[in-house]
């Protein structure tokens, strides 16, 4: 029994230490509330003055002017270099021949990877090239490999040595 009174007791004080820091926490967040409205209250009486004063002198508050950056667009750059990976790959293409089929691994293998290009850019291109190229006559589909490691399997026609076609490499015409 002592040690329940003595539990009941320590449990007693305790609370009445918590007790006035609890309303204190209470009182400091009705506090900031306030503190919080009276801010946003000035903030939109400050827009309307402003929305005022630029309305009276428009000259005396300029827009703001932002800066454009200065870069080069990235699809100038990729579609340069997917034209010059089209001439490339045709010559590859044509250096297999009508004969023979080829996939697109055998395209990307023989081709020089050129600085800052990941294999995986390069085999996008390839496929994209080849694309384009079925699109164009150029090669057709012969068949495709199911199962992991799957791919395309690729023959060139006549059209192959034709003088390559000037078209949009973005599907635009």
């Amino acid at each position: 029994m002592a040690d329940e009174t003595a539990n009941t007791s320590i449990e007693d004080e305790i609370a009445k230490v918590i007790a006035p820091l609890k309303a204190l926490d209470a009182k400091l967040a009705m506090d900031e509330a306030e503190v919080i409205n009276e801010l946003e209250e000035i903030r939109e009486k400050r827009r309307r003055l402003l929305g005022m004063l630029r309305n009276a002198d428009p000259e005396g508050f300029p827009k703001k002017v932002y800066k454009k950056q200065k870069q080069a667009p990235p699809m100038n750059l990729y579609g340069q270099a997917l034209r010059e990976t089209y001439e490339v790959a045709r010559k590859v293409i044509a250096e297999i021949g009508i004969d023979d089929e080829f996939s697109a691994e055998d395209v990307w293998s023989k081709l020089e990877r050129p600085d800052g290009v990941s294999l995986s850019m390069l085999k996008d291109r390839v496929n994209k090239v080849l694309l384009r190229l079925r699109e164009e006559g150029q090669v057709r589909l012969t068949g495709t490999k199911k199962g992991r490691g799957g791919g395309h399997s690729y023959r060139a026609t006549e059209r192959i040595f034709d003088a390559p076609v000037e078209a949009a490499l973005n599907g635009s015409t």
